[in-house]
């Protein structure tokens, strides 16, 4: 016994936090109904079981599971039952399982869970018919925009520059401003550069949606 518990312990709830000897009484059954996180101490039958999941202390059991799908709605518990594929062909919603090559693409778009990829766009000048996204350049992938000012004429400023399209009627391609030359800060004045297509070295000039219809025209294979 240590010295300093001669004459009296120092309790902490069912143990002596100086000595460690413990006694039967004031445990700590908070964190398990059935083991004391104090001393060890065991006993049975005291959980209140909720299905999977005690009402006191928190405790799960692998039995009576409230499953919604996949996942349990008490302790989060799965299963590989039920999965929810309705948003993502290859990744369920609710327990984030994965699986491969499980959409069906129509294109760019999945005909199930309409997730959209990268590839297989139809184009009707500056969007994809089937998923909606905005004509990227085919140089570097940026976005691109069309601006119509009618018979106005604008301030151009040199975000727009470098967002909006560009097209090459040699290459019969889209680029965006920065791919074609426009300066990345307006240091130099932003109407002092040379706009050229960055595969063949033609000049370019500002897209309209009829030359991306026509462009989508020319590409298209002929039967």
């Amino acid at each position: 016994m240590n010295l300093k518990c001669f004459f009296r312990h120092k309790w902490d709830g069912c143990k002596c936090s100086n000595c460690g000897v413990t006694r039967d009484g004031a445990h700590d059954w908070s964190r398990n109904c059935e083991k004391c996180s104090k001393c060890g101490l065991a006993r049975q039958d005291a959980h209140r079981w909720n299905g999977c999941k005690c009402n006191k202390c928190g405790k799960t059991r692998d039995d009576e599971h409230n499953w919604d799908g996949c996942k349990c709605s008490s302790c989060s518990k799965t299963r590989d039952l039920n999965h929810d594929w309705s948003s993502d062909c290859e990744k369920c919603a609710r327990c984030g399982k994965a699986r491969e090559a499980s959409h069906s693409w129509d294109g760019c778009k999945c005909a199930n869970c309409r997730k959209t990829r990268n590839i297989g766009h139809e184009w009707h000048g500056r969007k994809c018919k089937r998923c909606g996204i905005d004509r990227p350049c085919e140089n570097c992938s940026r976005t691109t925009a069309l601006f119509d000012y009618g018979d106005s004429i604008p301030e151009v400023t040199l975000a727009d520059a470098q967002r909006r399209a560009y097209y090459c009627a040699t290459c019969h391609k889209i680029f965006c401003g920065i791919c074609i030359g426009v300066p990345r800060n307006s240091s130099g004045g932003i109407m002092m550069f040379r706009s050229l297509c960055p595969i063949c070295n033609n000049r370019v000039s500002a897209a309209t949606d009829a030359d991306l219809v026509a462009m989508d025209r020319l590409r298209r294979p002929t039967s």
